[in-house]
Formats: C-alpha cells, sequence, structure tokens
C-alpha cells in the first residue's frame, strides 16, 4: 500500500541554511566537484568554526552572513573586513543572551509576545529576534543580471521518492529581483539591500518596486514580457 507524505521525515537536515551547509562542507571534503555549486560556507556556532572561517577570510573580499533562521531578509549583512564579523557576532550573542532572558522570565515572555503580535499586526518583521547561529558564505560578486539587477528563481519541485528518486520540476515558477542597479561590492554600497538582495518583504518598501499586473485577480506575476519586481521564471529566462 502507497503511503503519501507532505514532508519526508528529517527533510530540515537540507531544508535549513545551518544544516545545508555542513552536510554540503562536509561533502565538499571528499567529492569537492560535486559541491561547486554552492559557495564555501561556515556555521559560526563554535569558537573552532569562527576560527576557520578567520583563517579563511580575506580582506577586501566580500562575505555575505545570514541567520540559520532568518527569513525575509531579516539579519543579512555583507561584509568586507573582519570587524564587521566581530560586530555581527556581537549582537548575535546579544539577541540569544536577551531571548534566554525572556524565555526564562514570565513577565518579559509575555511582553516579547506582545511585541511580536503587535509586529504581525503592522506586517513588520521584528529587528530584535535571535535567529540562530549565523552561516557565513563567499558572495558572488558577478552574478547573472536581467536588466541591471539581481534576481533569484523560485523552482518548485515535487518529490514523489527518495529510493528510486523520482522528482518532477515544475515549468513555472517565480523571479524575484532587486530594485537598484548592481554594481560589484564595495564599502560604500554593501550596505544597499535593495541592490544586494532579492527579498520579496524587502524589496516591495522600495519605491521603485514596480507591482506585477494582476487583470484577473489571479495571476501570480506578469504574464507579459516585463520589468515587473515579480515575473515568471518563463518570463525571466527569455530575458536572460
Amino acid at each position: 500500500k502507497e503511503l503519501y507524505f507532505n514532508r519526508f521525515p528529517d527533510m530540515q537536515h537540507i531544508c535549513a541554511k545551518a544544516n545545508l551547509t555542513l552536510c554540503v562542507e562536509r561533502l565538499r571534503k571528499t567529492h569537492p566537484k560535486h559541491c561547486e555549486w554552492y559557495p564555501r560556507s561556515w556555521v559560526l556556532g563554535s569558537k573552532e568554526e569562527i576560527e576557520s572561517f578567520k583563517e579563511a577570510f580575506v580582506p577586501g573580499k566580500s562575505y555575505i552572513l545570514k541567520p540559520d533562521g532568518g527569513l525575509q531578509g531579516m539579519g543579512i549583512s555583507i561584509v568586507m573586513d573582519w570587524a564587521q564579523v566581530e560586530s555581527a557576532l556581537q549582537k548575535n550573542n546579544a539577541l540569544e543572551e536577551q531571548w534566554e532572558k525572556e524565555r526564562n522570565d514570565p513577565d518579559l515572555a509575555e511582553k516579547r509576545c506582545e511585541r511580536a503580535k503587535e509586529s504581525r499586526i503592522n506586517n513588520e518583521l521584528p529587528d530584535d529576534r535571535h535567529l540562530g547561529d549565523l552561516v557565513a558564505q563567499e558572495y558572488i560578486a558577478d552574478p547573472a543580471l536581467i536588466g541591471g539587477t539581481k534576481f533569484d528563481m523560485r523552482v518548485y519541485v515535487l518529490l514523489t521518492s527518495l529510493k528510486p528518486l523520482k522528482a518532477y520540476i515544475m515549468k513555472e515558477g517565480l523571479a524575484r529581483f532587486c530594485t537598484a542597479q548592481y554594481t560589484p561590492p564595495t564599502k560604500e554600497n554593501i550596505s544597499n539591500a535593495y541592490m544586494h538582495l532579492t527579498n520579496y518583504h524587502l524589496n516591495v518598501t522600495n519605491e521603485t518596486f514596480q507591482q506585477p499586473d494582476n487583470k484577473d485577480g489571479q495571476a501570480v506575476v506578469d504574464v507579459g514580457g516585463s520589468s515587473a519586481s515579480k515575473r515568471s521564471i518563463q518570463i525571466a529566462l527569455s530575458q536572460l
């Protein structure tokens, strides 16, 4: 009898930033050619891993730091010198300490819940959340561009079996675009999230964000060849 799952057990081992990085970096040691698609990365959760990152760190080269449990662009920063890394680690440690205090104090925990509720009502993201260890990764400074802007693609895959491996890739999907023209990272522009990060929740706040056409009230993206900040994958591919 066949069983159907909406989620395979232990998928978090490859679906979370830190766990995926640990798996890929472990594989890189024995099969480096199979990991060329994934920039070299470090999970900054221990003194040993931080020291390993520091030894590999090249001043002037750009790296991106992301919290393991981050979403919608929260907590992401691009760094080019080690002092910026130390500052990000100190901030993350302070958030973790605050989280521990609030978790163990009922009054503080209640106030935190109230702030979180207010943020949800206002469709805001709280900037004082601890979102796990930071994951550091070499930043791709020469990405593919469309119309001079960075983009990413949401590709939807239906996985029906792991052994044997069976997967079906949806022909259509979603492409999300930055809302500022891209230039290679410099100390002056690395804080420009609209240039470097493709997260929708972030870019939609920029005055240059272009809403997709939604004539039928149901379309997720503009079906026409457009310059919208959200487009179908097929449109984006045709523009490459």
